[in-house]
């Protein structure tokens, strides 16, 4: 019997778990503090002076399961699973559709608002990070297909 031979851990791989990983914390806490300030009487009076309202809980609730949903992939990411690695490739798309979504809309929700701030229109500076953003998650999906990066996940997965 010959010893199965495993291939060496990418790095990039490591390093896109613990930073996705870290990332969805941080992004999950900020959602439950923005949960916690609307629900505070003070952010009522503030949301009631501006003319578009504030962001619907919906939205807020949907960022945490895509945040909760982004935590459990990165440690299967981590920890090599073949499922987890297709879970956060499913994840990683539905996340970079949610933040063009998120931007745009905040664009047309905030408009008004930040540019009689004297902002001016903000819509190409939100473009330009939508496409820096779907960028990124282009060249992570792209990088998380290829051979190399796929049968290292045979090599190590158990499922």
């Amino acid at each position: 019997m010959y010893p199965i031979q495993y291939s060496q851990r990418s790095r990039f791989v490591t390093v896109l778990a613990i930073v996705s990983l870290a990332s969805a914390f941080f992004s999950l806490a900020q959602n439950f503090s923005t949960l916690s300030m609307q629900s505070s009487s003070e952010f009522e009076i503030v949301q009631s002076l501006l003319p578009s309202g504030m962001i619907p809980a919906t939205e807020v609730y949907f960022e945490i399961l895509l945040n909760i949903a982004a935590l459990i992939v990165s440690v299967a990411l981590f920890m090599r699973s073949r499922k987890g690695r297709i879970a956060y490739m499913i994840v990683l798309g539905i996340y970079a559709v949610w933040e063009l979504y998120s931007g745009i809309s905040s664009y047309y929700r905030y408009n008004d608002l930040l540019a009689g701030m004297g902002f001016g229109k903000p819509l190409s500076l939100i473009l330009f990070w939508s496409v820096i953003g779907m960028g990124m998650a282009v060249f992570i999906l792209w990088k998380l297909s290829t051979p190399e990066i796929k049968s290292e996940f045979e090599n190590y997965s158990s499922d």
